[in-house]
Parts: structure tokens; C-alpha cells; sequence
């Protein structure tokens, strides 16, 4: 519907437009990132690792609690995945598909990110942002209120960025929240 809405204002308009049909608009290049303007836009992005290396911007506050796993609601996508995967002589390296694109929240708040899998052995990067990795990778402006990450054991786990390998996050911001794992966790992100 909203690809709809947008499509005929900027015929109205004579504007050339180009909108994602998962999102709210955009078409993920630097100068016309995807609008991301609620809950099912941010959930729609950890459902298509082909545009983890777009840019996106938040255009509004975001409440995250439909997404929160329990009383049959689905699980929020965690954006960007990996795990460690070594050999016999203890080299290790990550496995996965990293967010390597720009997030800019625009100062706007997304709230009620619940993440919950305790029960679970062995969780790697959870976050919002599960694992971000990219020389140009980029989370800025985000303000998360009241994020609640629970996991019984893992690596690498964050409210905003799981773990962070190469990339920026800048002018970010909690407010109030928790997060429990096993080990290596952080208060906004994990970082290598």
C-alpha cells in the first residue's frame, strides 16, 4: 500500500520516484536511501540480505514490541549474521553474510527491541544489528530505549551491533534496557 501511495504522488507530482516494494520508499543508493518509517520496514530488512550493503534512513519513531518472539508474536530479523567457524589448529574465522551498509536513525528512537533465546547454547552476534562488517559500514543516530537482550550463553552480543569487526558506530545512545549472555557482551555494541 505504501509503495502504491508513494507511486502515484510522484506521478501527481511529475517527480521521478523509485520505491523499494519491501520498504517505505528509497531505492538504497547513498542519495535516496530506503525509508524505513515503522516496525514492519525494520523488520523487512533482516528478511533481505541482498540489500545489507544499501543505505537506509529512519524517518520515524519506531516501537519494536510486535517482534518480540513471545505469546505466538514473530522474532525481530537480526540484521547481518555470522558465526566463528575454526579448524583443527585453532585459526579461526567468521562465517556469515555482515550488514556492510549505512543505518542513520536521524536522531529517531526505536524502542521494545526484544530479543530472547535463552535456552539456546551457542549464540553468536545478536543485536539489532547481529554482525556488522565493511570498511564503509556505517550505524549512526540511533537512539534504542528499553531493549531487552536475553541470551544463556553466546559471543558477541549487543543491544544495537552483536559485534562489530570493521565499521563505525557514531552517535548512538541506550536508554535504560538489558542484556544477558554469557560472555563478551556490550551496552550498545561489541567491538573486535
Amino acid at each position: 500500500m505504501k509503495t502504491l501511495v508513494l507511486a502515484w504522488t510522484c506521478l501527481l507530482l511529475g517527480i521521478p520516484c523509485s520505491a523499494a516494494g519491501t520498504y517505505s520508499g528509497g531505492s538504497g543508493d547513498p542519495n535516496e536511501p530506503y525509508i524505513i518509517e515503522d516496525a514492519n520496514d525494520m523488520q523487512e530488512i533482516g528478511l533481505h540480505e541482498e540489500d545489507w550493503d544499501k543505505h537506509f534512513v529512519l524517518t520515524a519513531d519506531i516501537d519494536l514490541s510486535a517482534f518480540d518472539g513471545m505469546d505466538g508474536r514473530p522474532k525481530f530479523n537480526t540484521i547481518g549474521t555470522g558465526y566463528p567457524e575454526c579448524n583443527m589448529i585453532m585459526e579461526c574465522w567468521i562465517v556469515g553474510t555482515p550488514f556492510t551498509g549505512t543505518f542513520n536513525g536521524n536522531g529517531f528512537s526505536i524502542s521494545n527491541f526484544i530479543y530472547d533465546d535463552t535456552g539456546v547454547a551457542n549464540n553468536f552476534y545478536m543485536g539489532l544489528f547481529g554482525f556488522v562488517d565493511g570498511t564503509n559500514a556505517r550505524i549512526e543516530n540511533v537512539v534504542l530505549i528499553n531493549p531487552q537482550v536475553d541470551v544463556t550463553s553466546g559471543d558477541g552480543i549487543g543491544p544495537l551491533v552483536g559485534f562489530l569487526a570493521n565499521g563505525v558506530v557514531d552517535r548512538c545512545s541506550v536508554h535504560s534496557g538489558s542484556v544477558s549472555a554469557g560472555y563478551r557482551i556490550g551496552g550498545l555494541n561489541n567491538i573486535s
